[in-house]
């Protein structure tokens, strides 16, 4: 119980250090933490809210408009769009082969025994006004067949994971 409650208070506490760094993206950071995400994408999710657009060379401060910036990484690609305050107003993020969340794990495994997980996805499409969207991609393979799983993320605590097939 100990370990749990240190491990709860840490992670609070690097997400709110992370926050307290551009608490302009506070509502993103907070809406992403509700995600069922790897910690690979929450460090990533971190780096893109604290990042500093008035850095960019094309800013200019007595402009109101957006701003469009890419991040890439290994099997991670982030589109965000910033406004002239750097705040983050949407983000289409995409990440390859990650670890996928153990309920959605358990439900794919007890719904296909013997397949094997080849590949995943997970999409999450944010938008500052309706949060976060989160759909995963998995390609299970059994001797010679092999399917295509889509899942969307909700929000409910007993099925949090709907089947788009």
């Amino acid at each position: 119980m100990k370990s749990l409650l240190f491990t709860c208070v840490l992670f609070l506490s690097f997400v709110f250090s992370a926050a307290s760094q551009n608490t302009k993206n506070f509502d993103y950071l907070k809406d992403m933490s509700l995600q069922r995400s790897s910690s690979k994408i929450s460090e990533f999710q971190n780096m893109i809210a604290s990042y500093n657009i008035q850095n960019l060379a094309v800013f200019k401060s007595d402009k109101k408009t957006t701003y469009d910036v890419v991040f890439k990484e290994t099997n991670c690609h982030v589109e965000t769009t910033y406004d002239a305050s750097g705040k983050i107003v949407s983000s289409f993020e995409n990440y390859n082969n990650i670890k996928l969340p153990t309920q959605l794990t358990l439900e794919v495994i007890k719904a296909f025994p013997n397949w094997r997980i080849l590949k995943s996805q997970q999409y999450i499409e944010y938008k500052h006004l309706t949060g976060p969207e989160s759909t995963f991609v998995i390609k299970i393979k059994k001797d010679k067949k092999s399917k295509v799983l889509r899942f969307k993320q909700t929000n409910d605590d007993v099925n949090n994971y709907v089947s788009l097939n």
